[in-house]
């Protein structure tokens, strides 16, 4: 068990943790941006279907298609 320990807390380990999490974001960086693809941020999305103000978002979207409300 003390050799693990040694191991664990050495020198050289915290070189190592530091080289795999580099090595760890360089690997997986390239996902980050498909993730953003299939992830839905948008209010309604959070909310029941009987919200009353996810019908409201329904009903501005509906009469005013553009986003605008002048």
């Amino acid at each position: 068990m003390h050799r693990v320990a040694a191991i664990a807390t050495g020198r050289r380990s915290k070189w190592f943790v530091l080289l795999g999490w580099i090595v760890l974001v360089f690997a997986l960086g390239p996902l980050s941006g498909k993730l953003a693809d299939e992830t839905d941020d948008s209010t309604e999305s959070f909310l029941p279907r009987s919200a009353e103000s996810k019908q409201v978002l329904e009903t501005l979207e509906e009469q005013f298609p553009g986003g605008d409300t002048e």
